[in-house]
């Protein structure tokens, strides 16, 4: 039995993240990774990779909700985690989906809950988020735990192109000028991807990228 991975990405201008409020961000997959022969018919575990800028990334707490309904929680608000570095494609792995069917509209909905030690005035932003399934053609509950020791990886995945992540730097801050879509919270860059909020911003599904 081989294991198949598929993967795909929400970007574009980034989402604000509201103190106090729920931001939903949705991806829609077909379960099939550009290879009809490589399809993703029944979840084993799902990673989630995500982007986001965040002032005090404590209190930010991050769920995935499955096609089916299934909601697991990806990460807890933290009481002493003040750090204002956000997450810089960090990734969360959950099992909670086992079993499930891949293809539907997958969820990310990230809640803010601000301390008492932030201004709720600013805001987070979510820049980008990719998720990656990862499972089987068939159903892998119906197959006996021995068979899994004799299970790999295919060789050949995907015809989608994964890029290895680089080992994350300290960032100078960026002090150029800003893409004129940019907003009043300015940017960390000079292209429309790098602005905090953005002039001709949509708050709408971000399956389309926009």
């Amino acid at each position: 039995m081989f294991f198949y991975y598929i993967n795909a990405n929400a970007y574009g201008c980034p989402r604000h993240i509201h103190a106090g409020q729920r931001l939903n961000s949705s991806i829609t997959t077909s379960g099939y990774s550009g290879d009809l022969e490589q399809h993703v018919g029944h979840l084993e575990h799902v990673v989630v990779k995500v982007l986001i800028v965040h002032p005090r990334r404590g209190d930010l707490e991050i769920n995935l909700i499955s096609p089916s309904g299934t909601r697991t929680q990806l990460l807890a608000k933290r009481l002493y985690d003040s750090s204002k570095e956000g997450f810089r494609n960090w990734e969360f792995m959950t099992v909670h989906f086992w079993g499930e069917r891949a293809e539907g509209t997958w969820t990310l909905e990230i809640v803010d809950s601000p301390s008492k030690l932030r201004n709720p005035e600013v805001l987070g932003n979510l820049k980008e988020w990719t998720l990656i399934l990862f499972g089987t053609s068939q159903n892998p509950s119906q197959h006996p735990a021995a068979q899994y020791s004799h299970s790999r990886m295919s060789e050949n995945p995907a015809t989608v192109e994964i890029l290895e992540e680089p080992e994350m730097e300290e960032e100078d801050e960026y002090v150029g000028p800003c893409h004129s879509e940019c907003r009043d919270q300015g940017c960390d860059g000079p292209d429309i991807d790098h602005c905090l909020n953005c002039v001709h911003f949509s708050s709408g599904s971000l399956k389309s990228g926009r």
